[in-house]
């Protein structure tokens, strides 16, 4: 036994010489190089495997997918994986032939598309999902005259963030409501509060105050799509009539002599959350 331990103190008092003479380095090193799985046992380190190949090369290896690939140019079609995603990273944006940057005018530009939120409205979340899906889909001066006219306490809340988010393509992109819609209205639910529910005979319990988030996206509608896929006669006289309103609506708004007043000056300040 006693012959044992010394020949493994031997051993472990020879692993840092061994392993600096394969240039690793550190406190753990001899751990790492003598593991205790079989399959990896006395095999150096990934990064130390990298340092050789370097050093053996005599220069840094490139990362795999740049390889023959100049630095900003596009690759081709044989360049592609197997998802049709390119190899290398977005922001290299030149032509392959020429090298030259690539036309701006010739990518399609995204249509119009705005986002707004109200958070911690303290309304029932169920309640304010009924209004959202009365509103969405409408036009936005649709929109806005159901939730005007809405006995229901959410209408006055969507009809200020939609006016919200009209006021921003407006004032951002000059783009007039006749030419948007509700894209996309969602609900979720928001923090809720525990408060003292007061019961019969000096007994009391606990109630949940509910609260809401309201989601609202607005975009640019395609008349000629919808003109194209309208299911009747009626639908199509409908949306040609809103592409005329809103094609004069427009014109009016360039010309400067029909530009609406912000109603609510993109903010909701006529509007207690709590």
């Amino acid at each position: 036994l006693r012959q044992v331990v010394s020949m493994a103190a031997g051993v472990w008092r020879a692993a840092p010489a061994a392993w600096k003479t394969l240039g690793g380095g550190g406190a753990l090193a001899p751990r790492r190089f003598f593991s205790t799985n079989p399959s990896k046992a006395e095999l150096p380190s990934v990064a130390l495997r990298r340092r050789l190949a370097a050093a053996v090369s005599g220069d840094r290896p490139r990362p795999p997918l740049i390889q023959g690939v100049e630095r900003g140019a596009l690759p081709d079609a044989a360049d592609r994986d197997a998802s049709g995603r390119h190899k290398f990273h977005k922001k290299h944006r030149s032509s392959p032939a020429t090298g030259s940057p690539l036309d701006v005018a010739a990518v399609p530009v995204a249509p119009l598309s705005i986002s707004q939120s109200f958070k911690n409205i303290s309304y029932s979340p169920w309640r304010m999902n009924l209004l959202a899906k009365q509103l969405r889909g409408l036009t936005v001066p649709e929109a806005i005259g159901q939730g005007k006219f809405s006995a229901k306490k959410g209408g006055a809340i969507a009809k200020s963030l939609i006016e919200k988010a009209s006021d921003v393509a407006l004032r951002n992109h000059g783009v007039a409501r006749e030419s948007l819609f509700v894209d996309t209205l969602f609900v979720t639910q928001g923090p809720g509060r525990k408060r003292i529910k007061m019961m019969g005979r000096g007994r009391t319990g606990l109630s949940f105050i509910r609260s809401s988030h309201l989601h609202l996206t607005i975009s640019a509608i395609d008349f000629e799509k919808r003109v194209g896929e309208a299911p009747n006669g009626s639908q199509r006289r409908r949306w040609q009539r809103l592409a005329e309103e809103a094609a004069s609506a427009q014109a009016a708004l360039q010309r400067g002599d029909g530009a609406p007043e912000p109603a609510t000056d993109g903010r909701l300040a006529d509007l207690d959350p709590l």
